[in-house]
């Protein structure tokens, strides 16, 4: 029998469950069946090329959906109709993996950068932002803050989701739903941040606190759409979720700062 790639290896069974194939995929797993040439680099560029612009659209949907309709993403993820969409969880790792990578120099949603030194004592002074000019930056100091903050982020996430939690239980009993809920915004404040890291760099102090606005809209609309409440309670509610935010991901950063420098100073014997 011929499959999309190729001619079916003889045997018709799937290599992952083992059970009978009766076409081109397993029905018990869903397991494409091998086929000759399978593992040719013509079909792995094709693999590859069906990766990033077909998947049936679902990673340049999903991105459009979380940009430009705030909210829609999880109210689609509530209510059964996911197919259509990335995972949360993995479109969160994604996009902050992708984050990383652009911007190894830049920490989470709110675009934290730490920056470290050692005295002549050897004692080592950590802070988010910068340091004095003339000392030298600690780079192993700085990746090391850097990596906890990566792990700190799981929790940050789940704080963050207990508070929409407190807000809304009334209306989503679920914490698991919370938790799809600030995946979703946590993915757009990492896109956010990696847009505006490099604009920051270009305009005046003045016109920096304006950014805040997008947040602030973001948010708002986005509790709109998912819990339907009226718009002058949504505006109310909208603050404080930001302002949490905010104090989450500082607190998260500042305890991060204290701890790797408290144990660094005590490694180091100081």
């Amino acid at each position: 029998m011929s499959g999309a790639a190729g001619v079916v290896v003889s045997g018709r069974r799937c290599g992952t469950c083992d059970a009978a194939l009766t076409g081109p995929f397993c029905h018990q797993c869903g397991e494409a069946g091998r086929h000759e040439g399978d593992l040719a680099v013509r079909h792995l560029l094709h693999d590859a090329v069906h990766e990033f612009t077909h998947v049936d659209g679902k990673i340049w949907r999903t991105i459009r959906a979380l940009i430009l309709e705030p909210g829609r993403l999880t109210k689609e993820y509530w209510e059964g109709r996911r197919g259509s969409w990335i995972r949360p969880f993995r479109l969160y790792l994604t996009i902050y993996i992708l984050h990383l990578l652009l911007l190894p120099n830049v920490a989470g949603p709110l675009a934290f950068r730490f920056a470290a030194y050692r005295d002549a004592n050897g004692k080592p002074h950590i802070s988010v932002g910068t340091v004095a000019e003339k000392q030298a930056i600690d780079e192993k100091l700085v990746n090391e803050v850097q990596h906890v903050y990566k792990w700190a982020q799981y929790a940050s996430l789940t704080l963050f989701a207990g508070v929409m939690f407190l807000l809304y239980r009334r209306r989503q009993r679920y914490f698991g739903a919370h938790m799809i809920l600030a995946m979703h915004f946590y993915s757009f404040e990492n896109i956010l941040s990696a847009a505006m890291t490099p604009v920051n760099a270009l305009v005046t102090e003045p016109v920096r606190p304006v950014f805040i606005l997008i947040p602030v809209a973001y948010i708002f609309l986005m509790l709109r759409r998912i819990f339907g409440e009226k718009a002058w309670l949504t505006a109310l509610k909208t603050v404080p979720v930001l302002l949490l935010f905010v104090i989450i991901e500082g607190a998260t950063a500042l305890a991060i700062v204290f701890g790797v420098t408290w144990a660094n100073g005590h490694w180091s014997g100081n």
